[in-house]
């Protein structure tokens, strides 16, 4: 089976993920969703790029109060600007994964994509991810009750707004 993507360098040196035949028109090899284990994760070598953004993400884990990082940081072949964190801290240390698209890679400055690193790094050190885990159970719960009570999807129903009062 043929490769689905390979890799490419631009005129200025950065390495990218191409699809292996062109792409049709109205059509495409790229997934849509965001999770981040569907994205084609660039190969090495990158010329050291991936151990800089390493090493900048555990500084900025560090200076959120992670004492010791398991974090993993992951680039993919994707050329929108994607971003994202999955994971949470446990008595201190930061476990999980943060992935950043070629797209922000090519487009930000160093000190936008540091930024962004830090903004995934508190998703984690913040335990968004457990959080934001225990709101949807709650609000499945509530909806499933909710077809039986007017009370309960109420609740539901301001649950979902409660995100945007901390925008």
């Amino acid at each position: 089976m043929a490769p689905m993507h390979t890799a490419a360098t631009s005129s200025r040196g950065r390495t990218f993920l191409r699809p292996a035949t062109p792409r049709r028109k109205g059509g495409g090899r790229y997934f849509s969703i965001g999770d981040p284990l569907l994205f084609v994760e660039v190969p090495e070598p990158m010329g050291g790029l991936r151990e800089d953004l390493q090493a900048r993400l555990e500084k900025f884990l560090r200076a959120l109060g992670a004492r010791e990082t398991i974090v993993e940081l992951k680039v993919i072949g994707e050329r929108r600007c994607l971003a994202g964190a999955q994971g949470m801290m446990i008595s201190g240390v930061a476990v999980g994964r943060v992935f950043v698209s070629l797209g922000i890679l090519s487009r930000l400055s160093r000190e936008e994509i540091d930024f962004v690193l830090a903004h995934e790094a508190a998703h984690i050190c913040l335990n968004h991810l457990p959080v934001r885990m225990l709101v949807d159970s709650l609000q499945g719960a509530i909806l499933a009750f909710g077809a039986r009570s007017p009370l309960a999807l109420s609740a539901a129903f301001l649950a979902e707004l409660a995100p945007l009062g901390r925008g």
